[in-house]
């Protein structure tokens, strides 16, 4: 507004113009996250706002995100991934140990060496402190909205499990239980693939992991039920067309649901072959489901998913950088979130100016 008699009505005022250049100063209250409902805070974690995205390229929001991610957020976005990768790190030098193999597991608290020990307490110290924050951070939504944990809480449940698996996998290594490998191996991969979170740092690798997260969560999944449909019931078929074999060694490789499974799946990824069942007690239809499985899914449904794939890549892209935004923006205040009152009062943004705070 530039009637001066209305101008304390408006949120935003021209602090200075020079032809189409000009600078102005936005009023930021009930804006900023200081108070519980701010707008903020709102437009962020409310997944019902279907294009909150592009809301948070408005400016306040936008200067005010911007600002607080150059104040503090990105120290503390730094720290936190340096300690990940210091935990990932530390977590795959300790337990990744060629000689568990050979000795068959017959290690526990007693047998392990001083060093080893002292690391795996380590760990198991750092992953009960990281699980907690994660746990919190899960508290924070609203559970009962899918759409909510499918889109916001994506790395926070992967998170939680594999630092769950990390103190489970502690606890059996010094119990002794040779299930541990298999936690820790499950373990180690979540570990690992959780260091894309901290791709949002950065604009050209946090576009990419949007990407690779719509693809994953719309098309993949989607395939994934559609092609176990078909897998299922091609597998009884041809499975309850093998006759029983008393011969192991000529035994089809289709004579259980189990093993027709695996061969079926072979034959999508296009490392099986298509032959004729002798053991099949009617060969000619065994072969003609074969041929159809291949038709339906390695040739149809693959190429499907390709397609699909390629249309949703081109769909992000124009809105790629905003939805990175948004990741962003929940991370920051996440972040703020950790920060004492104290400093969170520091690391205030603006000016106050008749008792309002504006920020340029």
């Amino acid at each position: 507004m530039k009637d001066k008699e209305h101008m304390d009505l408006s949120r935003k005022i021209t602090d200075w113009a020079y032809g189409p250049i000009s600078s102005s100063l936005y009023d930021v209250t009930g804006v900023d996250t200081l108070e519980e409902n701010s707008v903020l805070n709102v437009v962020v974690f409310n997944t019902k706002i279907q294009n909150r995205h592009m809301l948070l390229c408005v400016e306040p929001l936008n200067a005010l995100l911007e600002q607080k991610w150059k104040k503090f957020a990105v120290y503390m976005f730094t720290v936190n991934c340096l300690l990940y990768l210091c935990y990932v790190i530390t977590f795959t030098a300790i337990y990744y140990d060629d000689e568990c193999h050979a000795n068959k597991f017959q290690t526990n608290i007693t047998s392990t060496s001083l060093g080893k020990l002292s690391g795996q307490v380590l760990i198991l110290t750092w992953a009960l402190a990281l699980l907690i924050i994660e746990v919190e951070s899960i508290a924070r939504l609203r559970l009962s909205d899918l759409q909510s944990i499918m889109t916001d809480a994506w790395f926070h449940i992967l998170f939680f499990l594999q630092l769950g698996l990390a103190v489970l996998c502690t606890i059996l290594n010094w119990a002794g239980v040779e299930l541990q490998l298999a936690v820790r191996v499950l373990a180690m991969v979540l570990g690992w693939i959780n260091i894309l979170y901290y791709t949002r740092g950065f604009q050209s690798m946090g576009i990419y992991s949007v990407m690779l997260q719509k693809i994953l969560l719309t098309d993949v999944v989607r395939f994934l039920f559609i092609y176990l449909l078909f897998l299922i019931g091609f597998s009884t078929a041809l499975a309850s067309l093998i006759q029983k074999c008393t011969d192991k060694e000529g035994c089809s490789a289709f004579d259980s649901f189990n093993t027709a499974l695996l061969e079926l799946f072979k034959l999508t990824i296009g490392l099986g072959d298509l032959e004729v069942q002798k053991q099949a007690k009617y060969p000619q239809l065994f072969l003609f489901l074969l041929v159809l499985y291949v038709v339906l899914t390695f040739i149809l449904l693959l190429n499907m998913l390709i397609a699909l794939m390629g249309e949703t890549v081109e769909n992000i892209s124009k809105e790629s950088k905003n939805i990175w935004k948004l990741q962003r923006a929940r991370t920051i205040l996440n972040l703020e979130k950790l920060l004492p009152n104290y400093l969170k009062k520091k690391f205030q943004l603006g000016k106050i100016f008749q008792g309002k705070r504006y920020i340029r």
